[in-house]
């Protein structure tokens, strides 16, 4: 297979950079670091080691972090084609796929019934995520037949299917995925309220979203507001208008996308000749290039156009997204080197301290040790309490807010005309009235819950979020004032650097952890948070916006008047129209305000659940880090009094040995600063 068929993308990415390399050595060093201390002290075999083990989750998670690509846009724009084509081949043959582009079922019709995640797999697999947070492994051949749309159900029908599942993730052997990147397939960000409300969250925790036009009619006014939406500070948008039926590309057609997209929307020039993939405008036939990568037809590929995509996507991942992937695991690497400071810091102390005077004192603090060993506790209760108050309180509102919504859902009918209703001929469409009354409806309350879900619910969980952390930080600061009273205690001194490093207290990197995990800006907290999409955004607390999803007809039964009321209201109106559309209004109404009533309850279960999955993902990784950081003080206070008791020469030696290791963890710290240096350099 040639280059192009190949994939210039799949090539480079695959490559890697020094600067994850780099960043692996120092982590793996300090872990040996870490590891070896344990080893000089009796009974290392039976004790963890919370800080190596941590060092060692975040190297393993750096070798396997991936860039993350959102394709997003209408139904039938072709998103899975392009991926298909995208994904560069398979590392070797899969047989279920009976020579097939790829694992995404591509048709005329709307396919994608839910957003699907593909990362590397030697292995094909598919996992079903449900919104409940539970999973079921589905095989390919499966996943092949039942995950598309079906064209001769209903919008309603389809989304009932699906009803539970939010997302795929599709393990594949694609070339491109093997290179460190996860790919994503959206459905139609017109297909569902629902679905494209995830679509959307799943983006802003991507590294790149390529929104696909159809160029049969491109770059409407809605689509592109859709395709601006995804952008922000953090994701890089790149715009791909998709050739259909052999479209030639000419200066006509050139002048009309930019000045759609670029003049029109964005304030840009006029189009003068101006090169669009240098402003994230690509025209790729994705047909071609999908069909000519499974070809193996250098000629078709190239001709697709799909290589100077490929090319500034390369460029794009691993100049600017690359360096921020890194910083993300050094800065944890740093954190913890402290860690290991201090802890040689403190076996030194006891090395140097009169044997019989430490050995009296540590039996003196040994209780608190214990004590301190279950401050963990207090934080798990800290974040418990804010749930269980953000839970009465988004209930609360949750009540009022349908109490709202049956209140004003006749006044809403009253400001809209049912198209369906008038005329002489309504008594033979009875079933289009029906229809037409439930539509809108179902959009009003849709709307109303929607709102309520993504503004004040979103708000609560927000303020509940800064609440705990400032608890958690007075807790903090209360368990490193403990931390140096012990150590006072025991040597008469608190646990300093010789100088040659700048020494983090365990306060402050217990502090940073929590932040990070809590406001997603990790450069802590490595090695936590929930599957799928969520996992992309960087932090489970930056799904706050996308916490409460009570919304809709995926998770409420939608309200249906029935074809009698509408049928008995046109036939007592036979004879003329006054009034009609009126009484019909008012029967749906009517119909409409018990069955919303009805709803309440599934809908405070969802909440719950909803506030519950928001919690405990947090809770579970910051009592984690708490309990893990605590265990390592713990320990190394142990171990120092566990020091005290060599022989003068055991302690001579082992001080020189302390002190190279030292060296060594400045040396280790160092090279993760010039990694984060070079990497804003980049």
């Amino acid at each position: 297979m040639s280059d192009t068929t190949r994939s210039m993308l799949a090539d480079q990415l695959a490559a890697g950079g020094p600067l994850r390399d780099e960043t692996r050595q120092a982590l793996t060093g300090l872990a040996e670091i870490s590891d070896w201390l344990t080893t000089m002290t009796p009974s290392a075999e039976e004790r963890e080691n919370p800080t190596a083990k941590r060092l060692r989750d975040a190297e393993r998670e750096l070798a396997h972090d991936d860039f993350k690509l959102m394709v997003m846009g209408r139904f039938s724009s072709g998103k899975s084609t392009l991926l298909n084509a995208l994904m560069a081949g398979v590392t070797h043959p899969v047989e279920a796929m009976a020579g097939a582009a790829g694992p995404l079922p591509v048709d005329e019709l709307p396919s994608t019934a839910v957003l699907a995640g593909i990362r590397y797999s030697e292995t094909p697999y598919v996992t079903a995520r449900r919104s409940d947070g539970t999973e079921e492994r589905w095989t390919l051949d499966r996943y092949l037949r039942e995950s598309m749309l079906d064209g001769s159900q209903t919008k309603s029908e389809n989304l009932q299917r699906f009803l539970d599942i939010e997302e795929f993730e599709i393990g594949y052997p694609s070339r491109l995925c093997q290179g460190n990147v996860m790919l994503y397939d959206s459905p139609g960000t017109d297909e569902a309220p629902e679905r494209t409300d995830i679509t959307r969250r799943a983006a802003a925790g991507c590294d790149a979203a390529i929104v696909v036009f159809s160029s049969n009619a491109p770059l409407g006014e809605r689509e592109v507001d859709d395709a601006l939406a995804a952008a922000n500070e953090k994701v890089q948008l790149f715009v791909v208008v998709n050739m259909f039926d052999g479209k030639v590309a000419d200066e006509k057609f050139k002048a009309y996308v930019w000045n759609k997209y670029i003049h029109e929307r964005q304030a840009g020039d006029r189009y003068a000749g101006q090169d669009l993939a240098q402003h994230g405008l690509y025209l790729i036939d994705a047909r071609a290039a999908e069909q000519g990568r499974a070809r193996g037809d250098e000629a078709q590929v190239e001709a697709s156009g799909i290589l100077a995509l490929e090319r500034r996507l390369a460029e794009y991942l691993l100049t600017e997204r690359l360096g921020q992937h890194v910083r993300r695991f050094a800065g944890h690497g740093l954190l913890l080197s402290h860690d290991v400071e201090r802890r040689i810091n403190r076996l030194r102390s006891g090395l140097e301290t009169e044997r019989g005077e430490l050995r009296e004192k540590y039996l003196q603090i040994r209780p608190r040790l214990l004590d301190l060993r279950r401050r963990g506790d207090r934080v798990a209760r800290i974040i418990d309490d804010q749930k269980l108050r953000s839970a009465a309180a988004l209930q609360a509102g949750l009540l009022e807010n349908e109490r709202s919504i049956r209140d004003g859902l006749a006044g809403h009918l009253e400001t809209v005309s049912l198209k369906t209703a008038a005329g002489f001929a309504r008594i033979f469409r009875t079933t289009k009235i029906q229809q037409e009354a439930d539509e809108v409806i179902n959009a009003f309350v849709d709307s109303r819950r929607r709102e309520w879900s993504h503004t004040v619910a979103a708000n609560r969980l927000a303020r509940a979020r800064e609440t705990m952390v400032e608890d958690l930080t007075a807790e903090v600061r209360a368990i490193e004032a403990e931390v140096e009273d012990i150590q006072f205690q025991l040597t008469g001194e608190t646990v300093g650097t010789d100088g040659r490093g700048e020494l983090i207290g365990i306060g402050e990197r217990i502090t940073s952890t929590i932040i990070g995990i809590a406001f997603g800006n990790l450069t802590a907290g490595i090695g936590g948070g929930v599957g799928g999409y969520r996992s992309a955004l960087g932090g489970v607390a930056a799904t706050v916006g996308a916490a409460v999803v009570i919304v809709g007809m995926g998770l409420t039964a939608p309200v249906a008047i029935p074809l009698a009321l509408i049928a008995g209201a046109v036939g007592a109106q036979a004879a003329g129209n006054i009034g009609l559309e009126k009484r019909i209004k008012k029967l749906a109404a009517d119909h409409a305000v018990p069955h919303l009533t009805s709803q309440v309850e599934a809908l405070q279960r969802n909440l719950h659940s909803d506030v519950e999955r928001y919690f405990q993902p947090l809770a579970e990784q910051i009592t984690a880090e708490v309990t893990a950081a605590l265990e390592a003080e713990a320990q190394s206070i142990d171990e120092q009094a566990a020091m005290n008791e060599r022989s003068q020469e055991e302690k001579e030696k082992t001080l020189g040995d302390l002190s190279r290791a030292f060296d060594a963890v400045l040396t280790h710290r160092k090279q993760l600063d010039d990694t984060v240096a070079a990497s804003h350099q980049i």
